[in-house]
C-alpha cells in the first residue's frame, strides 16, 4: 500500500517487518506559518503545534519507524530537510517525490496553447482555486485586485471554492467596490475545475502555508503562469520561467507584490505567453504516471539491493 502520511505519526506495522525492508511515505507536512503571519496561524490553531514535539517524545515507535525504514520518501523539500535534521535520516535514504500529481485530462495540448490568440486589450483573467480559509490568503488577492483596478488595469478574478471565509471575502469585495471584477463560484467538484483554469490567464494563489498544493500543479498543466507565496511545497513547483514567487515578509508586502506581478502580466502579454508555455512544459513532471514510475523504480532498486544481501528478505 502506498499512501501519503503526516510525518508526526509512527507506523505500527513497521515493527512486523523484521529483516524485510520497507519504504515509508510519501511523508509531508509540518510547514510552519511565516513569522509575519502568526496571527493567521492562530486562527488555524497553530498554537497546538507543540503537540508534534511531544509526539516525538511520547508516541511509542515514532523514532524507530524512521530509523528502521529502508527509504523515507519526502513529499516536499521542507519535509525532507525536517526528517533529515530531526529524525537523523541520511539524505541518501530520503528521496524527494512531490506527494501530489495531475491526471492526464487536465493537460492542455501545447498546440492548443500556442494557438490561443487572446488580444492584448482583453481583461486579464485571474483564478484562485482552493478552500476559503485564512491561510489560503484569498483576502490578500482581493486587495491586490483593488490596487490593480486603481492603476487603471482591467482584470477579473474568479474565486473557485468554499469555506469559512466566504462571507468575509464577499464583504471585502463589496467594500472595495469590486463586484464587477470578482466572481465567486462556490464549491465545484474537482473534476469540473479544469474548464475554469482554461478560461483564465493567470493562477493567483497567495497561500502562506501549503504542503502539497495540487491546485498549482493543475493550473500549470492547463498552461497558467502562477503567482504564489514562497513558503512550502508550492514554491518548489513554480520557477522563474513559469511565474512569480513572493517572499512572505508581511501581509502588506504580499498584497503589493501580488498587485505588481498582476500588472506585469497585464502590460506584457508576451511574457505572459512565455510563462504560460514554460508552465505547461514544467507540468510534465507532475503527471501521476511519471510519479508511479519514480516510486516503482525505488522499489525495484531496493529489491535488487536486497537480492544481493543474503540475510535480508526481498520485498
Amino acid at each position: 500500500m502506498i499512501t501519503p502520511i503526516q510525518p508526526r505519526f509512527p507506523v505500527a506495522i513497521s515493527r512486523l517487518c523484521g529483516a524485510t525492508p520497507f519504504i515509508l511515505g510519501p511523508v509531508n507536512g509540518g510547514v510552519p506559518f511565516p513569522d509575519a503571519f502568526k496571527s493567521r496561524g492562530r486562527r488555524e490553531f497553530s498554537q497546538l503545534n507543540f503537540i508534534r514535539t511531544l509526539g516525538r517524545i511520547l508516541l511509542p515507535g515514532y523514532r524507530r519507524t524512521y530509523k528502521d525504514a529502508a527509504l523515507v520518501i519526502a513529499g516536499s523539500t521542507y519535509t525532507r530537510d525536517w526528517v533529515h535534521h530531526t529524525m537523523k535520516v541520511p539524505l541518501e535514504r530520503l528521496p524527494l517525490i512531490w506527494e501530489n500529481g495531475v491526471t492526464d485530462d487536465f493537460y492542455i495540448s501545447p498546440t492548443e496553447l500556442n494557438e490561443d490568440e487572446r488580444t492584448d486589450t482583453a481583461p486579464l483573467k485571474l483564478i484562485f482555486c482552493g478552500r476559503l480559509e485564512p491561510y489560503k490568503g484569498a483576502d490578500m488577492l482581493i486587495k491586490a485586485v483593488a490596487r490593480v483596478r486603481d492603476l487603471g488595469i482591467d482584470c477579473r478574478l474568479t474565486i473557485v471554492g468554499a469555506g469559512s471565509e466566504m462571507a468575509t471575502l464577499k464583504e471585502l469585495v463589496t467594500t472595495n467596490q469590486l463586484n464587477e471584477q470578482v466572481t465567486f463560484t462556490g464549491w465545484i467538484d474537482q473534476s469540473q475545475t479544469r474548464r475554469f483554469y482554461q478560461e483564465a490567464d493567470v493562477f493567483a494563489f497567495p497561500s502562506v502555508r501549503e504542503f502539497g498544493g495540487a491546485v498549482v500543479m493543475e493550473a500549470m498543466a492547463c498552461g497558467l503562469p502562477c503567482i504564489v507565496v514562497d513558503n512550502g511545497g508550492i514554491a518548489e513547483y513554480v520557477d522563474d520561467t513559469s511565474g512569480f514567487r513572493i517572499p512572505p515578509h508581511s501581509e502588506q508586502f504580499v498584497i503589493e507584490e501580488m498587485a505588481r506581478h498582476i500588472s506585469i502580466y497585464a502590460n506584457n502579454r508576451r511574457l505572459l505567453k512565455d510563462h504560460s508555455l514554460a508552465s505547461r512544459q514544467r507540468a510534465e513532471q507532475f503527471r501521476w504516471a511519471r510519479k508511479a514510475n519514480e516510486i516503482s523504480g525505488l522499489y525495484d532498486t531496493l529489491q535488487a539491493t536486497c537480492s544481493d544481501t543474503p540475510q535480508a528478505d526481498t520485498i
